[in-house]
């Protein structure tokens, strides 16, 4: 009987602990609390290795399980309206960190470029995984993804775009700033104000355009005039 009475007190600590939870997470999210989150996706995607996977695991050119499958996944993921099972991995990685739906990452060569990318160190006038420069990564990502030749600096990567306001910005836009006077970087834009880009201090990363120092350091943005509009993914927006 005894026992029985703790059990009762213990589960209604913790229903009253998951109910203040829940009260909680109604609060309206802070400006700080906006940067952590995006501070804490960005982590995500660094940490998640792509890698080759040991024998007997799941690897990135695999497949992703049956979400319908109850058994498989937590109901978190089963409820959620994604069609896992047709995307990749790293698609899923990017859609989790740009909060987007997987089904609107169709370009899969684009988020396997970065993949592929992501982590190289940065190195002035570099292009190799040795280590790579802004403009070297945006105009191999250009010629990769998207079959199109661009200038090898940033200024005139730049004039040879046609301009484009941030409200209508699509995936595989290019984005400028001036880090170091003038038009002095450049990135690819992606979903929801998130841009891949080789930085001086990450190497190759995703950042946001509303984070303090590229919002203050941006010039605006371009779209490659030789990209035919149907290669663009008219989805994205800000």
């Amino acid at each position: 009987m005894v026992k029985l009475r703790i059990l009762r007190v213990y589960l209604l600590a913790t229903m009253a602990g998951a109910l203040l939870t829940g009260c909680q997470a109604l609060k309206p999210a802070s400006q700080a609390s906006v940067k952590e989150e995006r501070a804490a996706r960005s982590l995500f995607l660094s940490n998640i290795s792509t890698s080759t996977a040991p024998a007997g695991t799941a690897t990135v050119n695999e497949a992703m399980p049956d979400i319908r499958d109850e058994s498989y996944v937590p109901a978190f993921y089963f409820n959620r309206a994604f069609d896992i099972e047709q995307s990749r991995y790293s698609q899923f990685r990017y859609a989790i960190l740009m909060d987007v739906e997987v089904e609107q990452l169709s370009n899969e060569a684009l988020y396997q470029y970065i993949d592929q990318w992501l982590g190289t160190p940065y190195r002035m006038g570099g292009s190799t995984r040795n280590g790579i420069d802004c403009s070297a990564f945006v105009q191999g990502l250009l010629v990769s993804v998207y079959g199109v030749s661009l200038p090898r600096v940033a200024r005139e990567q730049k004039a040879s775009c046609t301009p484009v306001q941030t409200d209508s910005l699509q995936e595989g836009d290019l984005v400028f700033f001036n880090t170091r006077g003038g038009v002095s970087h450049v990135g690819v834009y992606l979903h929801n104000g998130w841009f891949a880009h080789a930085s001086t201090s990450g190497g190759v990363t995703v950042s946001h355009l509303d984070e303090a120092y590229w919002q203050r350091r941006f010039l605006g943005a371009g779209r490659p005039a030789s990209i035919p509009a149907e290669a663009f993914n008219t989805t994205s927006g800000q």
